[in-house]
């Protein structure tokens, strides 16, 4: 049963039940074959922009017209990420099969799972790749560009606290970004 909101695109809402829009969902397969293919959100996103495809436009229960938006990288991954696609639902953290009919088949939802896209551009830690570090108290550490070099910052750091660089080595931060990695 649907419960409102923006229907994910792919679907219609008919008798708050989610329906196969056939057109939209033969996007929705193309674009998950395309993204297990290239592995470019990237690339994928510039071709769909290009080829003018555009989130969910859909016509509220008041009548009201609601326009879809440009499709960008942080709506592709939600939309790789929309566990509908594949007749699933979750509630509270569990998983549950969905009364509606599937539009990616399980091997097409495996085949972009194995590329890493459910942690696009997240190390181990946790921290987005390149931009954040964490120090050995488990404290994010931010990079702050000053000239030629980088300095790291520790923003709740108590004056002095040990931190891990990029090659692994230990330094001190200063709350001030004082210190400078080699």
């Amino acid at each position: 049963m649907w419960m409102g909101g923006t229907p994910p695109l792919g679907y219609d809402v008919r008798e708050r039940k989610l329906v196969v829009n056939e057109s939209e969902a033969v996007l929705v397969r193309s674009i998950f074959a395309r993204y297990a293919e290239t592995r470019s959100a990237a690339q994928l996103v510039r071709e769909l922009q290009i080829e003018g495809h555009t989130t969910k436009a859909w016509v509220t229960q008041n009548g009201r017209q609601r326009e879809g938006s440009v499709i960008d990288q942080q709506v592709l991954f939600a939309m790789l990420r929309n566990r509908l696609y594949p007749c699933e639902m979750t509630h509270k953290g569990q998983s549950f099969t969905g009364q509606h009919e599937a539009i990616v088949t399980p091997e097409l939802w495996a085949g972009w799972t194995s590329s890493g896209a459910m942690t696009a551009g997240r190390s181990s830690a946790g921290s987005w790749r390149g931009t954040h570090s964490w120090s050995s108290s488990g404290r994010a550490l931010t990079r702050s560009a000053s000239g030629p070099k980088w300095r790291w910052l520790d923003r709740h750091a108590n004056r002095t606290t040990p931190s891990v660089r990029d090659d692994g080595t230990l330094s001190d931060v200063r709350a001030t970004g004082d210190q400078t990695p080699t």
